[in-house]
């Protein structure tokens, strides 16, 4: 009988932790992703250990909001690795899960889905020559362009066709 009671104990315990990543996760992602609420290694290597232990691992890992923990799996890696040498790792991660993000993705149509950002330019007395330089740019995409998009730029029928391309 005492086993049977541990097994609901640890059993418990995972239901618990899974609760408190999903909550974490989320609040990880209406904050805009910071690195700062990021987890530890160890505190991702317990508490993953424990929920695959209880068999609540692999579809957690599928939530999307829980998928930067995935980034982590190389944990005997010197933590002292920066964190922008894992986003490549997160990106294709994010690829592969399905990143709805907007700006990040295809649309329907199969173009790039930029989110584009509105740029308030300098009224006239405010201008320099850097700021007058960019004429008529009034915006920026709010995200880099993905691989996911740069093959879609590389793979349309007309890519190679040089009356887009100069030399230079």
């Amino acid at each position: 009988m005492a086993a049977f009671g541990g097994v609901v104990r640890a059993q418990r315990e995972a239901l618990i932790r899974r609760d408190e990543v999903l909550r974490d996760a989320t609040r990880w992602d209406a904050r805009g992703r910071p690195d700062h609420l990021l987890p530890h290694p160890e505190l991702v290597a317990e508490v993953r250990s424990r929920l695959a232990a209880a068999g609540l691992w692999e579809d957690l890992r599928r939530e999307g909001r829980v998928a930067y923990f995935l980034a982590q799996d190389d944990l005997e890696q010197d933590e002292a690795i920066a964190w922008h040498r894992r986003r490549p790792a997160i990106g294709g991660l994010m690829a592969v899960l399905g990143d709805e993000r907007p700006g990040v993705g295809l649309r329907p149509d199969g173009l790039p889905d930029i989110d584009w950002i509105a740029i308030r330019l300098p009224d006239a007395k405010e201008q320099d020559a850097a700021s007058a330089a960019i004429g008529r740019a009034r915006q920026i995409a709010r995200c880099p362009v993905t691989n996911t998009q740069y093959l879609a730029f590389t793979s349309a029928d007309d890519y190679t066709d040089t009356h887009w391309w100069q030399e230079g």
